[in-house]
């Protein structure tokens, strides 16, 4: 009886408000140094790791001589290869490296820079050199060095306190947990340290991971797959790749992993968002050049390097993760120097696994991303995605329902360069520069005060989708809310096709769209068909599907071909039936909007920017219109494919059926009520081989 008794108090207690918040409350930080990534615990592993299984990355790192040489200043080589000679001090003992480091410090005290960037990036350096030579630093030095990594700290608290989704939070703001953890219980600027613990600890748990796992979505076991198609705690980064390995996931990566050390909470376990990036990142690899599907500020080079692979050892090894290994191996260090992250957190026993098993379709739920892929192996599988999703962050597009094709080159491009001036706010980052559709409104006004670049900033009628304000806090996006602007409502996986569909109708004004569903089948391994149902309110506001291509496109009648590197786009517009296409582009025109052209400034240039465009319209106005759009990628010189197309009109939707190879298809679009989609796929006996009605999710 009495332990019932004791067991039901213990039960009262746990319940209670007050204990309640006594569990929410951070754990506290270890008393001794170093407690950052490195503890007294784990520093011999780290030194035998030294003698052994690292000792060739060591080796690479201490011929990089330069930087033992150099005369330190604080400029972005100093703040990157400050860490490097404390960690060897660690490793080493040699007095050689403790020198330096004091000599960083010292550098950085003298001047210590003030800048959006290279402060958080400092304070994060000089945080981990004050707290791995810790034992060997005189008192004075330490209340010296306790007091830049407090003025820094003060610095990063007064910068713009940016959304919880935006990367400048991650970088600029929940830095300062570094000093925080580093000072505490040192009796050195205490009530600083207090302070950066709090409210650092706070930024990480409460903010920073709930809102990266919020577009990530959680591990669900029961809802492994949807329709076959893979969807499992299917992270992305709603900003695209470059924000996300440069100031997202590598500072997130870095501050889970040192919160691990110096509290022994681990919240790797917890993080949807983190368990999934080798993921993400190797879906969106394109197979002909190694770089990642474009999407929002991501330029079209941006390829897995040393921001990637600084970061991804780490999750390799916290998650076992054998794909994450993978990516990791496979991406070449420019600069030795840099490679003390592997020595850190690299597990060399681990076994890299490529993805080759892997679905060839997935969908990123949260992020609202489909990605479409023909195979894994070879470097002319074709790879393509469509997106439509919320609006979570500034760096942002308004590009729902566009989508991308590669195939031994880029054949569906999105367009434009990430440059902030009046080419981002009119044309790069609106919906005309990307492959989806506009509906022009003459009496439209598009604010300029919501974009950056110039007094004409923003101001451009594209046709396109509003700009809403991104979600500031993590746990107000709502569904109906303003940025709840797109979402993917239906997907299907089969054996011989993929298919998703999206729901853009809330991305523009209600003045002038009432629908936009857009439905793309990818037929494997090269044909997509795109079909779209476009409701505006009047008959007059124009109508134009795009399609964004580098080299001029060849166009003749409702035919089209796009070519760039070694592969092809053949396209063909079936509906409308009758509709009038035009090639747009060219010098002077790259990037026109209503009439002006709005270029990027010098030395913003780029290639692989994409000169031109596709535009089709229908030639007779109306309020609501289908487009239909049938895509073959290939070689660049490949004769069709697709043969024998044909639009048969049904009671209930629009039925295309068309032979390719030695497979019959045969797809009904519903055009009334849900974005139905039935699909038939017969072999050249006419036997059926896959058969499949796709309803919407609700």
């Amino acid at each position: 009886m009495r332990i019932g008794v004791l067991a039901a108090f213990v039960a009262a207690v746990a319940l209670a408000p007050g204990a309640a918040r006594a569990q929410d409350r951070p754990p506290s930080v270890r008393k001794d140094h170093p407690r950052i990534f490195v503890t007294q615990d784990t520093l011999p592993v780290l030194r035998a790791r030294c003698r052994g299984a690292a000792r060739e990355d060591l080796q690479r790192v201490l011929s990089a001589a330069w930087i033992m040489q150099k005369k330190c200043g604080t400029d972005w080589s100093d703040v990157n290869n400050m860490p490097m000679p404390a960690l060897f001090y660690l490793a080493t003992g040699k007095r050689e490296y403790l020198d330096k480091t004091r000599e960083f410090l010292d550098a950085f005290d003298a001047r210590m820079p003030e800048d959006q960037y290279k402060t958080p990036a400092a304070l994060r350096a000089a945080a981990m050199c004050y707290d791995w030579v810790w034992a060997d630093l005189a008192p004075e030095e330490r209340s010296r060095y306790a007091r830049l990594l407090v003025r820094m700290g003060r610095h990063c608290e007064k910068l713009w306190r940016h959304s919880d989704f935006n990367n400048h939070f991650v970088l600029e703001r929940v830095v300062v947990l570094y000093p925080g953890v580093a000072l505490a219980g040192d009796g050195l600027e205490d009530e600083s340290a207090r302070r950066f613990l709090a409210d650092g600890a706070r930024m990480l748990r409460k903010h920073a991971l709930p809102a990266a796992d919020e577009i990530a979505g959680r591990d669900d076991p029961d809802a492994a797959k949807v329709n076959g198609f893979a969807v499992e705690g299917a992270g992305g980064q709603a900003e695209g790749f470059s924000y996300n390995d440069w100031g997202y996931a590598q500072p997130l990566a870095h501050l889970v992993e040192m919160w691990r050390t110096a509290t022994g909470e681990d919240l790797f376990g917890g993080s949807a968002f983190l368990r999934s990036q080798a993921r993400w990142h190797l879906y969106c690899l394109r197979p002909d050049t190694r770089t990642f599907l474009r999407s929002e500020d991501c330029p079209s080079t941006h390829a897995p390097g040393a921001n990637l692979k600084n970061f991804m050892h780490l999750l390799a090894a916290r998650y076992r993760d054998g794909a994450a290994e993978f990516l990791a191996q496979g991406i070449e260090r420019k600069y030795a120097q840099t490679a003390w992250h592997e020595i850190l957190w690299r597990d060399y026993a681990l076994k890299p696994r490529p993805p080759g098993g892997w679905p060839l379709s997935f969908h990123f739920r949260k992020l609202g991303h489909v990605v479409f892929r023909s195979g894994w192996s070879s470097p002319a599988d074709t790879v393509a995605s469509l997106q439509c999703g919320p609006f979570y962050a500034g760096h942002q597009h308004l590009d729902n329902n566009a989508f991308v094709i590669h195939k031994l080159g880029s054949l569906a491009v999105d367009s434009g360069v990430n440059d902030y001036t009046s080419h981002r706010a009119n044309y790069y980052a609106r919906t005309i520069a990307h492959n989806t559709v506009t509906v022009f409104d003459p009496e439209e006004t598009f604010s300029s005060r919501v974009w950056p670049g110039g007094d004409d900033a923003g101001g451009s009628n594209d046709g396109g989708q509003l700009r809403v304000g991104a979600i500031d806090r993590v746990g107000k996006f709502r569904p109906g809310c303003p940025q709840d602007a797109g979402r993917i409502v239906a997907t299907h996986c089969g054996s011989h096709f993929s298919y998703a569909a999206g729901d853009a109708s809330r991305s523009y004004s209600p003045r002038k769209l009432k629908t936009f569903v857009r439905q793309m089948v990818h037929v494997r391994p090269d044909v997509f068909v795109v079909f779209d149902r476009v409701v505006s309110t009047q008959a007059g506001f124009r109508k134009t599907w795009l399609l964004h291509t580098i080299d001029r496109p060849v166009l003749d009648g409702a035919a089209f071909t796009v070519t760039d590197g070694g592969g092809q786009l053949l396209g063909r517009t079936l509906l409308p039936a009758q509709a009038e296409a035009a090639a747009v582009g060219g010098p002077g025109r790259e990037f026109v909007v209503d009439g002006k052209n709005y270029p990027p400034s010098k030395g913003k240039t780029d290639p692989r920017a994409g000169a031109w465009r596709i535009e089709v319209r229908p030639a007779v106005a109306a309020t609501d219109d289908l487009f239909l759009h049938v895509l073959e990628a290939s070689r660049k010189g490949a004769p069709p494919a697709v043969t024998a197309a044909k639009i048969v009109r049904e009671a209930t939707g629009v039925a295309l059926e068309f032979d390719y190879g030695r497979k019959h298809v045969r797809l009904l679009f519903a055009t009334r009520g849900s974005a139905r989609l039935t699909v038939t796929v017969a072999g050249p006996d006419g036997r059926t081989l896959e058969q499949a009605a796709v309803e919407p999710r609700p």
